[in-house]
């Protein structure tokens, strides 16, 4: 989490063809595996498109959520997603007994994965697994909230996409503590109403066609046979590193992923407890929380869902 870095436009492209030429010298190292992939695309292009079950699913790894997961599903059931793909990486919470409706209602596939540092390895498991089984996978972490700002669903905006197009990558909203210190009872979309300055850049998520996948080299790119853009139709040639000067905000007018990393300390706490899913060894500090602790904007925009969703969950 940072702010943009003014520069001359002479430098920043300077600096982002470095970057590309790097990613096509990546990619060209990595061809001759994609090869088999590749050809299998080529030759089964429409091979269970007929059988789709689902249009968009989610695959996230989950671990001790229990507190969380009910409100997560039933958000994006509202906004249109199909089904989901869990995959419970060492719980020890009630995860699979509060699962166990929406599993028997089929709109939860539920998988038992033990091992650590098992996130990428587990997003190859599903999309090799599902991939005639649904047109679109987003690959989420149960933190994290596909959100449209506009009319436009997400839904109706990937039926609008041009057949070439094997990828979308949205950006992360991060959203803070809203200055709380414990947990209380309530939607974590109704608790936490404070979000960074939109110009501020973070990273993203991808959505993407599991039929034309290659490789998942980081959870916030796949490798894909096709063409990846972003909310406004606009093409990205590589991963958008947050992580270097020249980086830019990801365009959130549209679509964003609304990300709560850290809520309130005290949930912070217990999330630093659980680990990373993706690095082991790797621990959480005090300066994460205060990095992602960002409050500078209050955002309404999705009052109505989140009153939809109250009065949904009263029912049950």
């Amino acid at each position: 989490m940072r702010k943009k870095i003014e520069m001359s436009k002479t430098k920043r492209f300077l600096i982002e063809t470095s970057y590309d030429l790097k990613w096509k010298i990546r990619n060209i190292v990595h061809f001759p595996k994609y090869i088999p992939k590749i050809l299998k695309i080529l030759t089964k292009e429409h091979v269970g498109i007929k059988n789709q079950k689902y249009f968009l699913s989610i695959v996230v790894t989950i671990k001790n959520e229990s507190l969380y997961v009910n409100e997560w599903l039933d958000y994006h059931l509202m906004i249109g997603v199909d089904h989901f793909y869990i995959y419970d990486n060492g719980s020890t919470d009630n995860l699979l007994e509060i699962l166990e409706p929406y599993i028997k209602e089929g709109f939860v596939t539920y998988t038992k994965w033990e091992g650590k540092s098992q996130q990428l390895v587990i997003y190859e498991h599903a999309l090799n697994s599902y991939q005639y089984d649904t047109k679109w996978i987003a690959i989420l972490d149960a933190d994290e909230f596909l959100v449209s700002i506009t009319e436009q669903s997400i839904i109706d905006f990937l039926k609008s996409l041009d057949s070439n197009v094997s990828q979308v990558i949205l950006g992360w909203m991060v959203f803070g503590s809203s200055g709380r210190l414990k947990y209380e009872e309530g939607l974590v979309l109704d608790r936490f109403r404070m979000h960074a300055q939109d110009n501020w850049i973070a990273d993203s998520k991808p959505i993407v066609r599991p039929d034309h996948f290659l490789n998942v080299p980081i959870p916030h790119w796949v490798d894909v046979f096709g063409q990846t853009v972003n909310e406004k139709g606009e093409k990205l040639r590589r991963y958008p590193q947050t992580n270097i000067t020249s980086a830019l905000p990801m365009p959130k007018s549209k679509f964003r992923i609304n990300h709560y990393y850290s809520k309130s300390w005290e949930e912070f706490e217990s999330k630093r407890n659980r680990g990373f899913a993706d690095h082991d060894g790797v621990e959480r500090t005090k300066n994460d929380f205060l990095d992602h602790d960002q409050n500078a904007v209050s955002d309404n925009s999705i009052d109505a869902i989140i009153q939809k969703l109250k009065e949904k969950r009263s029912m049950k």
